[in-house]
């Protein structure tokens, strides 16, 4: 069983499932060179990164589910990882956490091509994160959506 949903009051991903292995989708784990204060000098440590909220995830509440809290922008890799074991319904609200409603498709006056294609294709998501390289022209982007 695996259910997910979007809580509105704290604007978070919900993923509730009776099977414990779904948290090793949900974190990793590596070794790391870190500063270590008690002994004042760099050393290996093992690191686990969880991309979901600690509390409540490590133990199954009465009924035996689990429940993982994610934030927002996890929606795209729960959609894809968990596509065949999520009902319709769940795949489509996650969906459309990211993906606007509707969106410009005309391009913008005094962008290159290249910049208008990026930004179009930007402007279909609701969330996400655009990275461009020194010199794409990113003050022309910055001017156009401050």
């Amino acid at each position: 069983m695996l259910t997910v949903w979007i809580d509105k009051s704290i604007n978070r991903i919900k993923l509730q499932t009776d099977d414990p292995s779904v948290k090793y989708f949900l974190q990793s784990s590596y070794w790391d060179t870190r500063y270590l204060p008690r002994s004042r000098k760099s050393g290996r440590v093992f690191v686990t990164d969880r991309i979901y909220d600690e509390k409540g995830a490590v133990n199954p509440d009465s009924r035996g589910y689990y429940t993982f809290t994610l934030g927002l922008g996890w929606a795209p890799y729960i959609a894809n990882v968990f596509k065949p074991y999520l009902s319709p319904t769940d795949y489509r609200d996650l969906i459309e956490v990211v993906v606007a409603d509707s969106y410009r498709t005309t391009p913008f006056e005094g962008l290159r091509d290249y910049q208008n294609d990026d930004v179009l294709h930007m402007l279909h998501y609701k969330i996400g994160l655009y990275n461009v390289y020194t010199s794409y022209g990113g003050y022309k982007l910055y001017l156009l959506f401050k």
